[in-house]
């Protein structure tokens, strides 16, 4: 969370919903969509390369370590008041669900 506004800046991220954007076009293995809600947006993925590589290995989860922890910093970077809550993962459902409230 220490490194989010610095990590944001340098992968131009101006906009909260930029962050899930901008790792899947580094990363290539996740789909988010991005959807405008009441007081900010929710974040679905039906899709991500990483997760599936992890359970057929049977390695633990890397959905929070390696990319909702990362996306959460740099949305925080660059709306330090909002709020992220991860509904659903891939790993334990079928899809990803994330509500980002910047309106907080």
């Amino acid at each position: 969370m220490q490194n989010g506004k610095s990590l944001a800046t340098r992968l131009g991220i101006k906009e909260a919903h930029e962050a899930f954007y901008k790792t899947q076009d580094i990363y290539g293995c996740a789909n988010w969509i991005c959807e405008e809600s009441v007081n900010g947006f929710i974040a679905i993925c039906n899709s991500c390369l990483l997760c599936n590589i992890a359970k057929q290995m049977g390695t633990p989860s890397p959905c929070q370590l390696h990319c909702l922890s990362p996306i959460e910093a740099m949305i925080k970077g660059v709306e330090p008041n909002s709020i992220f809550s991860v509904e659903k993962t891939l790993w334990d459902g079928d899809t990803y669900l994330v509500r980002v409230c910047t309106d907080a």
